[in-house]
């Protein structure tokens, strides 16, 4: 999660929010006196301020995580592009292998079945 100072900006925001609420409230129903007007109207000036600020911070903040995410997804994707080179890769030496391990097999029976018709004219030519 996402911290902006100490205060979480949601919290702030809703904290801020309900304060405006209530200075707008009371001064709509016309029961604050003239110095007490002016003392709420500099907190309201201030809360605003300050509710400004917070949703600045969360705004930047949240390009923040969002550039973090888009590069771990970029890092990401470029891992599993390498990962699916070498797979392709593997499978193209073990093709290969298999290859010529039945090029081997192959050889091997041709030269068996050589030896095999050498043995049986050695037999008839020995006799």
């Amino acid at each position: 999660a996402l911290h902006v100072g100490c205060v979480h900006p949601q919290a702030l925001l809703k904290a801020k929010d309900a304060e405006i609420r209530g200075i707008r409230e009371g001064a709509s129903a016309g029961m604050v006196p003239g110095e007490e007007a002016d003392a709420l109207r500099a907190a309201l000036s201030d809360a605003a301020a300050a509710l400004s600020r917070a949703r600045e911070e969360a705004s930047a903040a949240a390009d923040a995580a969002a550039a973090e995410l888009a590069a771990a997804r970029a890092d990401a994707q470029a891992e599993s592009s390498q990962l699916k080179g070498r797979v392709e890769y593997f499978e193209a030496l073990c093709a290969g292998a298999q290859r010529d391990a039945e090029e081997w097999r192959n050889r091997s029976e041709q030269l068996e079945a050589r030896l095999q018709h050498h043995q049986v004219w050695r037999k008839i030519v020995g006799q």
